[in-house]
């Protein structure tokens, strides 16, 4: 009787750390998230002729600036679309946008510099683009401020 219930416990404890591992390794699935941004006016680079770096930021907060997830894309003057792709991005919601800092001052908002976001969100409203099975492709258009 002794035998049989270490074999039913050691199966038990089997099981259950079977369970566990599948259960970790499920929380554990990663996503690339991709999308197209649209330029509302052909990028126009500063200095005339050189390239520009468009920064892609996956925030769970609107703090762009310490992102979760970014890249960097180097685009050259008078693209009109930037296809993006950030890979191992876990499921949750988030704000996703992008800036391009033309005159390179660190501040995307100044004039002549692009920014946008998924849903057209502003500063302070809520993330809102959920990444999950099924749903990892985000397109938006960069305005040009003016």
């Amino acid at each position: 009787m002794r035998n049989r219930t270490c074999v039913l416990f050691s199966t038990f404890l089997l099981v259950t750390t079977m369970i566990f591992v599948f259960a970790s390794c499920e929380n554990d699935v990663t996503y690339t998230v991709t999308g197209t941004m649209t330029l509302d006016t052909a990028l126009a680079s500063n200095p005339p002729g050189s390239d520009e770096v468009c920064r892609v930021v996956i925030s769970l907060t609107s703090d762009v600036f310490n992102p979760e997830y970014e890249t960097n894309i180097t685009v050259p003057e008078g693209t009109t679309t930037i296809n993006y792709s950030i890979e191992n991005v876990s499921a949750g919601t988030y704000i996703i946008g992008a800036f391009i800092d033309v005159d390179g001052n660190g501040s995307p908002g100044d004039t002549g510099d692009y920014r946008g976001a998924y849903l057209d969100i502003g500063p302070t409203d809520p993330p809102n683009a959920e990444v999950k099975e099924g749903s990892t492709t985000f397109d938006f258009i960069l305005n040009l401020n003016t």
